[in-house]
């Protein structure tokens, strides 16, 4: 079995804390299992109240997280292809870069973030114009000035596709054109070369299909494919070789939906299944791709497909979209936030270390849940004095904070580097008490951090606390 080597003890300035608590020290002589332990029934509160989205409807838009703002780019709007570049640094309040990108009027484009050698920069890559399907890449590093990388990418012209940014790569997955639907897989390390995974993948061809990154793999989940929408979920590591996890999550089949991780956990949200009209409304969480259940929500949005949906600011958060038929789309211009109510949740008990979360108990059933499974330690429900990161060590994408917050206040998060190096700032104000924070272990630019040891300082208004944090992904 593997042993974790503990790191020393690190004497550590420069920091100005006014009170300095060491984390729980980590002794596990094996390798950790983490469990899923339903402590209540997930319920996502929704809310659409003061956002002042006023660009219009339109679905199958693109949406990322760049710079500590949530961008929208392009989309269909009545029918026509849109060149519009939005951002915004709350998801109330809107500011245009550009009504008319260079890029040109685009729907079902892919968008990620990425540094391709300068800085990050939102790419854009694919879509149509509902004349021609496109294979062209564009760059920005502010969502106004954009430079074509490429007008002819080594993938053929395509719409609907999957993109993300997975291994210091773009990848793109998937779609369609006029001839075919499709399932390979292209990567790129600076979006003018691309490679070819792989001309076929095992998953049957699919577009308008849903691809996140989670637990250090690629996750692709339903679509529409030739034979009709699709509700299955396969996964890879390196692209070429694909896994089916489940043919049957529980969840109806769909296309166009929207998929994020989200507190720790795969989130697929809403879509449609063409043949039988069905618009959903829904939300469905994993946290392993083939095991899915279906979240309350105390208000809903509306039923939707050709959305995007984003995590920022803590929230999820749910754009725009259509109703009504794929001939006769009824755009959205409305933007939905998502969060998850006090005390609900999900639990990773860190078998053979003390780093499991506090929590309340559990006053409801976990819809369609089997029997909770037992931690080895029972959690208390009662707010500590000193910051609680969970799990830790942590193994995924984000880590959750319980706070020693006993009244309502802002709290700052800073993450450093064991050589006092500052990687990143998250300010949360007007925190709730009892209420948890994910924090996306990434710097300031968005860069997942490397494996490693690492300092947590969490200041209240009652002091400032630090916690060691190890990062095994």
């Amino acid at each position: 079995m593997k042993k974790y080597t503990l790191l020393p003890y690190i004497t550590f300035f420069g920091l100005g804390l006014s009170t300095v608590v060491w984390g729980q020290t980590l002794t596990p002589t094996t390798a950790p299992t983490t469990l899923p332990v339903p402590s209540a029934s997930y319920t996502l509160n929704w809310d659409n109240s003061g956002q002042g989205y006023k660009m219009g409807g339109r679905h199958f838009q693109s949406s990322e997280v760049m710079n500590q703002r949530l961008w929208i780019i392009a989309g269909e709007s009545n029918n026509l292809p849109t060149a519009d570049v939005w951002s915004s640094g709350d998801g109330l309040s809107w500011s245009a870069a550009t009504t008319q990108a260079a890029f040109g009027g685009r729907w079902g484009q892919a968008t990620v973030v990425f540094d391709g050698g300068q800085g990050q920069a939102l790419w854009v890559i694919g879509g149509s114009d509902n004349k021609t399907f496109f294979n062209d890449v564009w760059q920005s590093k502010d969502g106004a000035i954009w430079t074509s990388v490429t007008t002819a990418a080594a993938f053929s012209q395509r719409v609907r596709e999957s993109a993300v940014v997975f291994n210091h790569k773009m990848w793109v997955v998937g779609g369609r054109n006029a001839t075919a639907v499709l399932n390979d897989v292209w990567c790129s390390t600076d979006g003018k070369t691309w490679t070819q995974v792989t001309p076929a993948a095992a998953f049957p061809a699919r577009y308008s299909a849903s691809l996140v990154v989670y637990k250090n793999a690629l996750y692709l989940m339903a679509g529409q494919g030739n034979a009709g929408a699709l509700n299955d979920v396969w996964t890879s590591t390196d692209g070429a070789a694909w896994t089916n996890v489940t043919v049957d999550p529980g969840f109806p089949a769909r296309a166009s939906q929207s998929a994020v991780v989200y507190n720790g956990l795969l989130w697929v949200l809403g879509g449609h299944d063409v043949s039988s009209q069905t618009v959903f409304a829904d939300a469905w969480w994993s946290n392993n791709g083939s095991q899915w259940y279906q979240a309350a929500t105390s208000k809903t949005y509306t039923p939707r497909w050709g959305q995007t949906s984003e995590v920022f600011e803590q929230s999820l958060w749910m754009i725009t979209g259509a109703s009504g038929t794929q001939m006769k789309p009824v755009d959205y211009s409305d933007i939905w936030s998502g969060t998850l109510s006090t005390g609900s949740g999900f639990v990773s008990a860190l078998v053979g270390s003390t780093g499991s979360k506090p929590t309340a108990t559990a006053t409801q059933t976990l819809t369609g849940t089997p029997a909770p499974i037992a931690p080895t330690q029972t959690p208390t429900a009662t707010i500590g004095t000193v910051p609680v990161a969970y799990p830790n060590p942590c193994m995924s994408d984000h880590v959750s904070l319980n706070l020693p917050l006993h009244q309502v206040g802002d709290v700052k998060v800073e993450i450093f580097t064991v050589g006092s190096r500052h990687v990143r700032t998250c300010v949360y104000h007007q925190q709730a008490v009892g209420q948890d924070v994910t924090l996306t272990l990434a710097d300031d630019a968005g860069i997942a951090l490397a494996n490693g040891l690492y300092f947590v300082r969490v200041t209240t208004p009652e002091g400032s606390h630090i916690v060691k944090l190890l990062v095994i992904r």
